[in-house]
């Protein structure tokens, strides 16, 4: 659709589809390769993605192989996040590299 409409770049992805967040993300590896967005926001809670077989490790691994900075929403701010399972929060995943 993208090459259709001559879009070649996107500079903001928001992500909240109840637990095919990461299956969105591989489905745009395309466009992750060739023109990475700025920020990606991301709304997830594991147990959604348990139910389309990926993890919230899996998701923040995704991100930072692809050179974003990961930062979940807690307790009134953004803080650093690590990739480990169980998480639940919205994130923003900053930079990103080709």
């Amino acid at each position: 659709m993208l090459e259709d409409l001559k879009i070649s770049k996107i500079d903001v992805v928001k992500i909240d589809t109840e637990g095919a967040e990461l299956d969105i993300l591989e489905g745009g590896e395309k466009i992750f390769s060739c023109h990475p967005p700025q920020a990606i926001f991301i709304e997830f809670i594991d147990d959604h993605l348990i139910q389309f077989g990926k993890t919230s490790l899996a998701l923040i691994h995704w991100l930072i192989e692809k050179k974003y900075q990961v930062f979940g929403w807690r307790k009134g701010r953004w803080k650093k996040v690590e990739a480990k399972s169980g998480q639940n929060f919205d994130l923003v995943a900053l930079g990103g590299s080709n």
